[in-house]
């Protein structure tokens, strides 16, 4: 939402929120990359083309944004730069997050012009997603690596694991915020599932405390027979 006083959409790059009369159709870039696809403005009506007015009631003003990116997509093209360059190319709008992925670690990934496959999302819940995944064979003749790349518009944290057809696979870092995982080609079912690392410290502290309590119970129990013995 944007208001009069200040403008709660920040310039990437700067320290201070942006004049509201001063958001052009640049910055619709960083709100289609995060699925937003309407905006409400207060008391300040947006001259951006891009745009479409829906109405106004009182002093608000909403307006629709063109083709936002979806919560999940395919792509078939991958980049390797550093984090860096990376966020350069998210603040330059120097890429197109529909067709290539920027990633920060190095991955076993064949590039190729092939957009065909098809994606089912089966189940939500936070912390929580399954897929059901079509995904055809680029190059049959040529040995199987990955060539399709799935961004999911979830922020990326340690803690996400991906399983394909039950097989743990790794979930990369992509466009600097969200989830992404290289796939392989033909039909697949997956769930992405997120595991808080405090819970899985708690878990091991829990472990070691029993460990600890039952080799205390099996010292107090060899005394106890030996002073009866």
């Amino acid at each position: 939402m944007i208001t009069t006083s200040k403008a709660k959409l920040y310039h990437i790059g700067l320290d201070r929120p942006r004049d509201p009369k001063a958001i052009d159709e640049n910055d619709l870039f960083y709100l289609r990359l995060l699925n937003v696809g309407n905006l409400i403005s207060r008391g300040v009506e947006l001259k951006i083309p891009e745009l479409e007015f829906k109405g106004r009631y009182s002093d608000f003003y909403f307006y629709k944004i063109p083709d936002p990116l979806p919560r999940f997509w395919l792509t078939t093209q991958v980049e390797i730069k550093t984090p860096e360059q990376v966020w350069e190319e998210i603040k330059t709008r120097s890429f197109n997050p529909k067709t290539t992925a920027l990633l920060e670690d190095k991955i076993e990934f064949l590039n190729s012009g092939f957009d065909s496959g098809k994606i089912q999302l089966l189940k939500f819940a936070p912390g929580k997603w399954e897929f059901e995944l079509e995904l055809p064979a680029i190059y049959p003749s040529q040995p199987e690596v990955a060539r399709y790349f799935l961004v999911v518009g979830e922020n990326y944290f340690p803690g996400w694991r991906a399983f394909l057809d039950g097989e743990e696979k790794r979930v990369y870092r992509a466009d600097y915020l969200f989830l992404g995982l290289a796939l392989p080609s033909g039909k697949h079912h997956l769930s992405l599932k997120y595991y808080p690392i405090h819970s899985q410290l708690g878990l091991f502290c829990r472990v070691c405390a029993g460990i600890f309590w039952l080799f205390s119970l099996l010292v107090f129990l060899k005394r106890k027979f030996n002073k009866f013995k």
